[in-house]
């Protein structure tokens, strides 16, 4: 991981993260008076196993993890971008790991 960071370059796993929180930062919201403040996009149901693990139910859970942490949805593209990479080059590998086995 060391030198990941002394390249300054997001390992995969870390890209996936980034590229999950940018597809659905791009989406419009669903304006309503009932959304609570710490998740911004409702999460999605699944019925197995494998179906939790696959992007349209994940990106949605990294989506509302990463909100609650950087409080992204209110920034444009380009800085959520920018504020997500320079995050994530911070994480450790299993620090990444955990952001994508948690379920919110």
């Amino acid at each position: 991981m060391e030198l990941y960071r002394d390249s300054k370059v997001l390992s995969v796993r870390g890209l996936y993260v980034l590229q999950c929180v940018l597809r659905r930062h791009r989406l419009p919201f669903q304006i309503s008076t009932k959304r609570r403040a710490d998740i911004v996009i409702p999460p999605v149901r699944h019925k197995t196993a494998f179906a939790k693990r696959q992007f349209t139910y994940l990106s949605y859970s990294l989506y509302n993890q990463i909100n609650k942490l950087l409080q992204v949805h209110k920034l444009n593209y380009h800085q959520c971008k920018d504020m997500v990479k320079v995050w994530l080059m911070k994480q450790s590998y299993d620090e990444t790991e955990k952001l994508l086995l948690t379920q919110s």
